[in-house]
């Protein structure tokens, strides 16, 4: 069985309890629960006949605490599993949240850079006013030579890559793409990933780990046993790396959906 939240209008969320070997006929959806308060769902679960959720092997679900208790009370002998799309989410938020740090400080620069510009626009405003001054009280006419005065009102022209993005530019249309595998990519997209990665190069290692995570959950081949020496590496790497946001990704991930269930119920310290 599949547990998962939606919000198919106004925002309101609902939990959807499904079959996954109905693969979107007729009874695949078994459940479906306005909220998501664990005893909400607990109590529309319990709907279904004893003997028929004490059959049920395996649930898959996200992080959410409520889903854990709800199925825990209604499916006892099912084995909890965190689906890979939940955990590619959650390294992929925490990415993003490297590059809007990035984004936050590009902002700041360009808004002191035109704050600056406007400076020395002022500035020089009244010094060719001034030297004019002078130039009148001396009797004498405005010089032809010299270049033209920039105009008070002149707008700030940011610097920009060879592809014609700004930093912020290039930090907003990034968004897509970094969320994705190289294989995606658009050709004007990998000549924006190489501007991107070649000036923010720690940007780089984090879409490096998110993407070997996902590697790790895409490859058939694995076995419980190498997927588990897999994402050990992986941890390791991710400390290695120093990045808090991703560390908490590594640190959610190692504790197991049963384990949670546990710690819930009080079975463990």
């Amino acid at each position: 069985m599949s547990i998962d939240e939606t919000a198919p209008s106004r925002g309101d969320l609902f939990t959807i309890l499904s079959n996954k070997d109905g693969h979107g006929r007729k009874g695949t959806i078994a459940a479906i629960v306005q909220g998501t308060k664990s005893e909400d769902l607990s109590a529309v679960f319990n709907r279904i006949p004893e003997e028929k959720r004490l059959k049920v092997k395996k649930v898959t679900m996200d992080f959410s605490e409520s889903m854990h208790m709800a199925a825990a009370t209604s499916f006892p002998n099912a084995r909890y599993t965190i689906d890979c799309f939940h955990v590619i989410q959650l390294a992929t938020s925490a990415m993003n949240g490297i590059r809007m740090s990035y984004k936050r400080e590009a902002m700041a620069e360009d808004a002191k850079q035109r704050k600056e510009h406007k400076m020395r626009l002022k500035r020089n405003a009244e010094q060719n006013e001034k030297r004019q001054q002078e130039r009148e009280a001396l009797g004498k006419e405005k010089s032809p030579q010299g270049r033209k005065p920039k105009r008070k009102n002149e707008a700030y022209v940011p610097p920009r890559f060879d592809n014609g993005d700004t930093t912020i530019e290039m930090l907003t249309r990034c968004r897509y793409f970094i969320s994705q595998s190289r294989e995606k990519w658009t050709e004007k997209q990998k000549e924006r990933s190489e501007i991107l990665f070649k000036e923010y190069p720690k940007l780089l290692t984090a879409y490096n780990l998110v993407n070997s995570l996902r590697n790790i959950f895409k490859n058939k081949s694995h076995t419980p046993t190498s997927a588990a020496d897999a994402l050990k590496k992986w941890y390791a790497e991710v400390e290695q790396s120093g990045f808090k946001s991703l560390m908490n990704v590594a640190n959610t991930t190692r504790i197991s959906a049963r384990t949670c269930i546990e710690l819930l119920r009080g079975k463990t310290h």
